[in-house]
């Protein structure tokens, strides 16, 4: 037979099979992107308790059920990320680029990590 003929269909099967293999390593690597992070415990002092159900909003925000322990929310929260996250988001959600930069979310995208 042809040689060129012979040859594609191994050079195709190949091709096909490296880039089946890459894109599940790549997959691979979103699924285990962040780690074996075990949280460390976060006292949450006299915040009110909120229960198992999923909320759509931030209740701490002002305005909103629990608005009045604003100030006392954001404080906790910045100690929790200290000890949580910093070591990778950055200080101050700051990311280096090699992880995702935390300030570019807005005030509304509580419903993005429902």
């Amino acid at each position: 037979g042809n040689p060129i003929t012979e040859v594609r269909p191994m050079a195709m099967s190949f091709s096909l099979k490296a880039i089946v293999a890459s894109a599940m390593l790549g997959l691979a690597g979103f699924a285990i992107a962040h780690g074996n992070v075990t949280p460390q415990e976060v006292d949450t002092g006299n915040l009110p308790e909120l229960g198992d159900d999923v909320r759509a909003e931030n209740p701490f925000r002002e305005g909103n059920e629990f608005g009045e322990f604003n100030a006392q929310a954001i404080k906790i929260g910045e100690s929790a990320y200290a000890g949580n996250c910093a070591a990778c988001h950055g200080i101050r959600a700051m990311s280096g680029g090699l992880t995702p930069d935390l300030r570019e979310l807005t005030e509304w995208d509580d419903e993005y990590y429902i």
